[in-house]
C-alpha cells in the first residue's frame, strides 16, 4: 500500500521551473512605477486622465448542463447533475478602471491575438473620448508589446517613428519601457 504524502515531503524550494525567466534587474523600479500610478490614480482622474488595469482570462470553458437542475425545496439545496456538454473555450479581455472599479469594453472571443488585444484597447479608449490620457497597466504578455499596438499608440501619441527615435527605436527598448514602466502619450499610456 503506498504511503500518503505528508506536508514534510513537499520541498518547493528545491524545484525550479526550467522556463523561469532570469532575474530582472529593473524589477523593483517597475513595481515602483506601477504602485505609483495606482496611488496617483485619483489625482490623474482629476486632471482628465484614466488609469485602467488590463488582463486576459483564457480558456474559459463554455459548458452546458446535460440535465436540468432541481430547484430549491423545503429542507433541500438546489441540485445539479455533474454531466455537461462542452461548447469549446473562449477568451475574455477585461480592463478595469482603477478608481471606480468599472469594467470598460469587455471583449469575449475565441482567441487573444495581437489584433484582438489592439481592438480591445481601441474599444476602451473609445468609451470616453474626453479623456486627456489613458494609463494602461499590463503584464508581460507578448501581445501587449505587439507591432500593431505600438504603431497605433504611436499614431495616437508623440512617441516617435518606428526605427528612428523614441519608444519605437527597437523592440528591446519597447520591452524595457513597456514592462513595468510607462511612457507618456496624448492618448493611451501603457504600463506593464
Amino acid at each position: 500500500m503506498p504511503r500518503a504524502c505528508s506536508k514534510g515531503d513537499l520541498k518547493p524550494h528545491l524545484i525550479r521551473y526550467w522556463l523561469t525567466p532570469s532575474n530582472d534587474e529593473s524589477f523593483d523600479a517597475k513595481v515602483q512605477d506601477i504602485c505609483t500610478v495606482y496611488r496617483e490614480a485619483p489625482c490623474l482622474v482629476a486632471q482628465g486622465d484614466r488609469v485602467v488595469t488590463t488582463d486576459e482570462l483564457t480558456g474559459i470553458q463554455a459548458l452546458e448542463r446535460q440535465h436540468p437542475g432541481l430547484p430549491l425545496a423545503a429542507g433541500k439545496v438546489e441540485r445539479r447533475e455533474f454531466e455537461y456538454i462542452r461548447h469549446g473555450t473562449c477568451t475574455g479581455i477585461l480592463s478595469r478602471d482603477v478608481v471606480t472599479g468599472q469594467i470598460l469594453a469587455p471583449t469575449l472571443g475565441l482567441r487573444r491575438t495581437e489584433a484582438d488585444f489592439l481592438g480591445h484597447v481601441q474599444g476602451v479608449v473609445a468609451t470616453d473620448p474626453q479623456v486627456r490620457q489613458w494609463h494602461f497597466v499590463l503584464d508581460n504578455l507578448n501581445i501587449h508589446q505587439s507591432e500593431a499596438l505600438v504603431r497605433w499608440v504611436t499614431a495616437e501619441s508623440d512617441l516617435g517613428e518606428n526605427g528612428k527615435h523614441g519608444i519605437l527605436q527597437s523592440r528591446g527598448l519597447l520591452a524595457t519601457r513597456h514592462i513595468g514602466s510607462s511612457f507618456t502619450t496624448r492618448r493611451p499610456i501603457v504600463r506593464g
